[in-house]
């Protein structure tokens, strides 16, 4: 744990606000804090309590850094869930990325392997994909196993 994590913890206010979390005070809402401050003090939340985490921010690029520092605060990934980019018209090429990384964040969170998700407004808004149609839809390909070509080729197209 770095030694800033350790003070913020040791703050008598930061353990009154601890305190309420272990109450079931949830949720808890910081504001008035820059970006770096917030994330200290989300990745305070994690190593005090050691429960999984979501943080809600106001735009998708400022969720983008928020992870990044609370995964360098507090040692640990965190995920992203971005809210989806629609395309009204025909188009050649389309990014796949964003639709890409929000289904490894909900894949995640499915098998319970995600502590910490941070997520625009407009990232927790949108509806998703329900948990049963994420795991029929969903294919996992090891190195070593063997697998039918014709029958992989049209679970892929089902799959999308």
């Amino acid at each position: 744990m770095l030694n800033l994590t350790k003070a913020l913890i040791d703050d008598p206010q930061f353990k009154k606000l601890l305190a309420s979390i272990d109450g079931g005070s949830c949720p808890v809402i910081l504001s008035g804090l820059s970006e770096i401050h917030r994330a200290h003090a989300a990745a305070a939340i994690r190593a005090s309590t050691m429960r999984p985490i979501v943080v809600i921010c106001s735009a998708e690029d400022e969720a983008a850094r928020l992870a990044q520092d609370i995964s360098s605060l507090s040692m640990e990934q965190a995920f992203t869930l971005n809210a989806r980019e629609f395309t009204f018209h025909e188009a050649e090429v389309v990014s796949r990325q964003i639709e890409q990384t929000r289904i490894a964040t909900l894949t995640s969170l499915l098998e319970q392997n995600a502590p910490i998700v941070v997520m625009s407004i407009s990232g927790a808004l949108q509806r998703t994909i329900s948990k049963h149609q994420l795991l029929e839809s969903s294919l996992i390909l090891r190195k070593g196993n063997s697998h039918d070509v014709s029958e992989l080729s049209e679970r892929l197209i089902l799959c999308g």
